[in-house]
Protein backbone atom coordinates (compact mmCIF):
# COMPACT_ATOMS: atom_id res chain seq x y z
CA UNK A 1 0.00 0.00 0.00
CA UNK A 2 1.29 3.47 -0.87
CA UNK A 3 2.31 5.64 2.06
CA UNK A 4 0.33 8.83 2.54
CA UNK A 5 2.27 11.65 0.91
CA UNK A 6 -0.14 14.41 1.87
CA UNK A 7 -3.61 15.83 1.39
CA UNK A 8 -5.13 18.73 -0.49
CA UNK A 9 -8.36 20.66 -0.81
CA UNK A 10 -9.56 22.75 -3.76
CA UNK A 11 -12.39 25.19 -4.41
CA UNK A 12 -13.44 28.05 -6.69
CA UNK A 13 -13.47 31.65 -5.52
CA UNK A 14 -15.84 33.14 -6.45
CA UNK A 15 -18.11 30.45 -7.90
CA UNK A 16 -19.83 32.91 -10.26
CA UNK A 17 -18.80 35.46 -12.87
CA UNK A 18 -16.29 35.27 -15.70
CA UNK A 19 -13.04 35.33 -13.69
CA UNK A 20 -12.95 32.73 -10.90
CA UNK A 21 -9.76 31.50 -9.24
CA UNK A 22 -9.04 27.86 -8.47
CA UNK A 23 -7.60 27.76 -4.96
CA UNK A 24 -5.76 24.74 -3.56
CA UNK A 25 -4.18 24.14 -0.17
CA UNK A 26 -1.82 21.15 0.13
CA UNK A 27 -0.42 19.64 3.32
CA UNK A 28 2.57 17.29 3.10
CA UNK A 29 3.27 14.68 5.73
CA UNK A 30 7.02 15.45 5.72
CA UNK A 31 7.99 18.35 3.46
CA UNK A 32 11.73 17.78 4.05
CA UNK A 33 11.53 14.47 2.14
CA UNK A 34 10.24 16.21 -0.98
CA UNK A 35 12.50 19.26 -1.27
CA UNK A 36 13.61 18.23 -4.78
CA UNK A 37 10.07 17.51 -5.98
CA UNK A 38 7.37 19.67 -7.52
CA UNK A 39 3.74 19.96 -6.47
CA UNK A 40 1.56 19.55 -9.55
CA UNK A 41 -2.11 20.32 -10.14
CA UNK A 42 -3.67 18.68 -13.18
CA UNK A 43 -6.89 20.23 -14.51
CA UNK A 44 -9.32 18.73 -17.01
CA UNK A 45 -11.47 21.75 -17.81
CA UNK A 46 -14.85 21.88 -19.55
CA UNK A 47 -14.93 23.80 -22.87
CA UNK A 48 -16.55 26.75 -21.11
CA UNK A 49 -13.55 27.29 -18.77
CA UNK A 50 -10.01 28.09 -19.88
CA UNK A 51 -6.73 29.46 -18.57
CA UNK A 52 -5.05 32.53 -20.04
CA UNK A 53 -1.47 31.49 -20.75
CA UNK A 54 -0.29 35.09 -20.86
CA UNK A 55 -1.75 35.72 -17.42
CA UNK A 56 -0.14 32.56 -16.02
CA UNK A 57 3.26 33.90 -17.10
CA UNK A 58 2.83 36.63 -14.47
CA UNK A 59 3.03 33.94 -11.78
CA UNK A 60 6.51 32.79 -12.83
CA UNK A 61 9.01 31.72 -11.66
CA UNK A 62 7.14 30.16 -8.71
CA UNK A 63 4.44 28.72 -10.91
CA UNK A 64 5.25 26.85 -14.12
CA UNK A 65 2.60 25.44 -16.43
CA UNK A 66 1.80 23.43 -19.55
CA UNK A 67 -1.44 23.93 -21.45
CA UNK A 68 -3.32 22.13 -24.22
CA UNK A 69 -6.43 23.73 -25.63
CA UNK A 70 -7.86 26.47 -27.86
CA UNK A 71 -5.54 29.46 -28.20
CA UNK A 72 -8.24 32.02 -29.11
CA UNK A 73 -9.24 33.60 -25.81
CA UNK A 74 -12.15 35.64 -27.18
CA UNK A 75 -14.24 32.94 -28.83
CA UNK A 76 -17.61 32.20 -27.22
CA UNK A 77 -18.12 28.58 -26.26
CA UNK A 78 -20.51 27.89 -29.17
CA UNK A 79 -17.84 28.99 -31.72
CA UNK A 80 -15.19 26.47 -30.65
CA UNK A 81 -14.09 23.86 -33.20
CA UNK A 82 -13.97 21.05 -30.61
CA UNK A 83 -16.16 20.03 -27.69
CA UNK A 84 -13.08 18.74 -25.87
CA UNK A 85 -12.05 20.92 -22.93
CA UNK A 86 -8.55 22.23 -22.20
CA UNK A 87 -5.93 20.39 -20.16
CA UNK A 88 -3.76 22.37 -17.74
CA UNK A 89 -0.79 21.26 -15.65
CA UNK A 90 0.54 23.66 -13.01
CA UNK A 91 3.81 22.98 -11.16
CA UNK A 92 5.33 24.58 -8.06
CA UNK A 93 8.87 23.67 -6.93
CA UNK A 94 8.86 22.51 -3.30
CA UNK A 95 12.32 23.84 -2.46
CA UNK A 96 11.46 26.21 0.40
CA UNK A 97 7.72 25.47 0.22
CA UNK A 98 5.69 23.80 2.96
CA UNK A 99 8.21 24.21 5.77
CA UNK A 100 6.08 26.64 7.74
CA UNK A 101 2.62 25.37 6.92
CA UNK A 102 0.31 24.47 4.03
CA UNK A 103 1.23 25.20 0.41
CA UNK A 104 -1.24 27.51 -1.29
CA UNK A 105 -1.62 27.59 -5.07
CA UNK A 106 -3.95 30.00 -6.88
CA UNK A 107 -4.71 29.46 -10.56
CA UNK A 108 -6.68 32.19 -12.38
CA UNK A 109 -9.34 30.88 -14.74
CA UNK A 110 -11.81 32.42 -17.17
CA UNK A 111 -15.24 31.49 -18.48
CA UNK A 112 -16.11 31.90 -22.13
CA UNK A 113 -19.23 33.76 -23.19
CA UNK A 114 -22.18 31.42 -23.36
CA UNK A 115 -25.17 31.44 -25.70
CA UNK A 116 -27.58 34.37 -25.64
CA UNK A 117 -30.91 33.67 -23.97
CA UNK A 118 -34.09 34.27 -25.92
CA UNK A 119 -36.57 37.04 -25.11
CA UNK A 120 -38.83 34.66 -23.18
CA UNK A 121 -36.05 32.93 -21.24
CA UNK A 122 -36.09 33.36 -17.48
CA UNK A 123 -32.63 31.94 -16.76
CA UNK A 124 -29.83 34.46 -16.32
CA UNK A 125 -27.05 31.93 -15.59
CA UNK A 126 -25.85 28.57 -16.85
CA UNK A 127 -24.43 25.99 -14.46
CA UNK A 128 -21.00 24.69 -15.49
CA UNK A 129 -19.46 21.72 -13.69
CA UNK A 130 -15.88 22.44 -12.64
CA UNK A 131 -13.89 19.32 -11.67
CA UNK A 132 -11.28 19.83 -8.99
CA UNK A 133 -7.68 19.23 -10.08
CA UNK A 134 -5.72 16.09 -9.31
CA UNK A 135 -2.71 16.83 -7.12
CA UNK A 136 0.54 14.89 -7.11
CA UNK A 137 4.25 15.26 -6.47
CA UNK A 138 6.71 14.71 -9.30
CA UNK A 139 10.02 13.53 -7.83
CA UNK A 140 13.31 12.60 -9.57
CA UNK A 141 13.71 8.87 -10.05
CA UNK A 142 17.28 9.29 -8.80
CA UNK A 143 15.87 9.67 -5.28
CA UNK A 144 15.73 6.03 -4.27
CA UNK A 145 13.75 6.68 -1.07
CA UNK A 146 10.82 8.03 -3.10
CA UNK A 147 9.42 5.12 -5.07
CA UNK A 148 6.80 5.63 -7.74
CA UNK A 149 3.22 5.02 -6.66
CA UNK A 150 1.53 1.97 -8.18
CA UNK A 151 -1.98 3.00 -7.12
CA UNK A 152 -4.84 3.21 -9.60
CA UNK A 153 -4.91 6.97 -9.06
CA UNK A 154 -1.23 7.30 -10.02
CA UNK A 155 -1.71 5.15 -13.12
CA UNK A 156 -4.68 7.30 -14.17
CA UNK A 157 -2.74 10.54 -13.60
CA UNK A 158 0.23 9.30 -15.65
CA UNK A 159 -2.10 8.50 -18.57
CA UNK A 160 -2.94 12.14 -19.27
CA UNK A 161 -0.87 13.66 -22.13
CA UNK A 162 0.66 16.59 -20.23
CA UNK A 163 1.57 14.43 -17.22
CA UNK A 164 2.98 11.72 -19.48
CA UNK A 165 5.19 14.29 -21.22
CA UNK A 166 6.41 15.59 -17.85
CA UNK A 167 7.22 12.22 -16.31
CA UNK A 168 8.75 10.66 -19.42
CA UNK A 169 10.90 13.60 -20.52
CA UNK A 170 12.23 14.46 -17.07
CA UNK A 171 12.44 10.98 -15.48
CA UNK A 172 9.98 11.75 -12.70
CA UNK A 173 8.00 9.53 -10.35
CA UNK A 174 4.35 10.35 -9.61
CA UNK A 175 3.24 10.45 -5.96
CA UNK A 176 -0.49 11.33 -5.68
CA UNK A 177 -1.95 13.40 -2.85
CA UNK A 178 -5.28 12.49 -1.27
CA UNK A 179 -8.17 14.90 -1.74
CA UNK A 180 -10.16 15.95 1.32
CA UNK A 181 -12.98 17.43 -0.79
CA UNK A 182 -16.39 15.92 -0.14
CA UNK A 183 -17.17 16.10 -3.87
CA UNK A 184 -15.19 15.82 -7.12
CA UNK A 185 -16.10 19.32 -8.21
CA UNK A 186 -18.54 22.18 -7.93
CA UNK A 187 -20.82 24.29 -10.09
CA UNK A 188 -19.61 27.58 -11.57
CA UNK A 189 -22.38 29.98 -12.56
CA UNK A 190 -21.88 31.46 -16.03
CA UNK A 191 -23.78 34.73 -16.70
CA UNK A 192 -25.86 34.63 -19.88
CA UNK A 193 -26.57 37.52 -22.20
CA UNK A 194 -30.19 38.46 -22.87
CA UNK A 195 -31.36 39.06 -26.44
CA UNK A 196 -33.60 41.87 -25.15
CA UNK A 197 -30.46 43.79 -24.18
CA UNK A 198 -29.04 43.67 -27.73
CA UNK A 199 -30.38 47.10 -28.85
CA UNK A 200 -28.89 48.83 -25.80
CA UNK A 201 -25.53 47.08 -26.28
CA UNK A 202 -25.44 47.88 -30.00
CA UNK A 203 -26.30 51.54 -29.36
CA UNK A 204 -23.65 51.86 -26.66
CA UNK A 205 -20.99 50.18 -28.80
CA UNK A 206 -21.80 52.32 -31.84
CA UNK A 207 -21.73 55.50 -29.74
CA UNK A 208 -18.31 54.69 -28.33
CA UNK A 209 -16.92 53.95 -31.80
CA UNK A 210 -18.30 57.19 -33.24
CA UNK A 211 -17.06 59.31 -30.32
CA UNK A 212 -13.62 57.69 -30.53
CA UNK A 213 -13.47 58.42 -34.26
CA UNK A 214 -14.42 62.07 -33.68
CA UNK A 215 -11.80 62.40 -30.93
CA UNK A 216 -9.07 60.96 -33.15
CA UNK A 217 -10.17 63.16 -36.06
CA UNK A 218 -9.96 66.32 -33.90
CA UNK A 219 -6.56 65.34 -32.49
CA UNK A 220 -5.23 64.52 -35.96
CA UNK A 221 -6.48 67.84 -37.35
CA UNK A 222 -4.79 69.79 -34.54
CA UNK A 223 -1.54 67.89 -35.03
CA UNK A 224 -1.64 68.49 -38.80
CA UNK A 225 -2.26 72.23 -38.28
CA UNK A 226 0.56 72.47 -35.74
CA UNK A 227 3.07 70.66 -37.94
CA UNK A 228 2.23 72.77 -41.03
CA UNK A 229 2.04 76.20 -39.39
CA UNK A 230 4.98 78.55 -40.06
CA UNK A 231 7.55 78.86 -37.24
Amino acid sequence: MDALVGTYESWLSPDHGYHPTSKTIANLEDSSRYADCTLNLHFLLPPTIFADRYELQNYAPRLQYAYRGPSNLELPVFALDSEEGPELLVSVALDGEGKEGPIEVDVPLHLRYGPVSGPDASNTHEDVLFSYPSAFLACPKSQGHLEASASAQAIKIRSYPLVSELTNSTAMNVLPLSSTNAHKGEVARLPLGQSTDAPVVEFGTSSVIILTFIYLLVKSSKAFTRLNSPP
